[in-house]
This record gives structure tokens, C-alpha cells and sequence, in this order.
């Protein structure tokens, strides 16, 4: 498997700490968007945590990550990525993120 630069996503929690995320792809599941992340810290273990996040727009048209989704949505978008994964990996989209300096 070739080595491919990752796209690192960096979020701020509920406790206002930035944490790293590898943006692994994104995918489109009854017409919303979610951007699928592994978790930096167990990046380099046999299982890397994965977490699922809804993309939505805000008033500004910015993107912003929505963690509110139903169990068996989760697990249907990671189903559709996992397969999207197996098919070809050259077919998984990644994204492009600019860094907000409006903070």
C-alpha cells in the first residue's frame, strides 16, 4: 500500500482542548455529508479509533462537524466507507482543508 500525505484535522473539544485527527475520507449517505476521522493518538495501533461526523454549513457557509448522530446511521456510513475502502482505496475522497485564521 502506498504512503499518501494525510489532511490532519484539528478540532476543539467540549473542554476547549485542540485535538488532532487524521481526516480518513468522506462520505455521502441519504443526502448528508460525514467526514470520517481516525483518532491521532491511536494512529499507530492495530485498531485506529474511528469517529463519524455529520457536515453541516453555517450561517457563514462555513463547515461545521456535527457528532449528534443516531447509532444506526454511524454504523451505516461506516459500513459505506468500509466498503468504498475495499473497492479501491484510489477512490476514497479526501478534502482539502484551508486553516481558519479567523480566530
Amino acid at each position: 500500500m502506498e504512503n499518501k500525505e494525510s489532511t490532519i484535522i484539528e478540532l476543539t473539544d467540549e473542554n476547549g482542548e485542540t485535538v488532532e485527527f487524521e481526516l480518513l475520507g468522506t462520505v455521502t449517505y441519504e443526502e448528508d455529508d460525514y467526514i470520517v476521522l481516525g483518532d491521532m493518538e491511536t494512529m499507530d495501533e492495530m485498531e485506529q479509533d474511528v469517529y463519524i461526523m455529520r457536515v453541516e454549513h453555517d450561517e457563514d457557509g462555513c463547515d461545521r462537524y456535527v457528532n449528534d448522530i443516531e447509532d444506526g446511521v454511524i454504523e451505516r456510513v461506516f459500513e459505506r466507507f468500509v466498503e468504498l475502502v475495499e473497492v479501491d482505496e484510489e477512490d476514497v475522497e479526501y478534502i482539502e482543508c484551508e486553516d481558519d485564521e479567523d480566530e
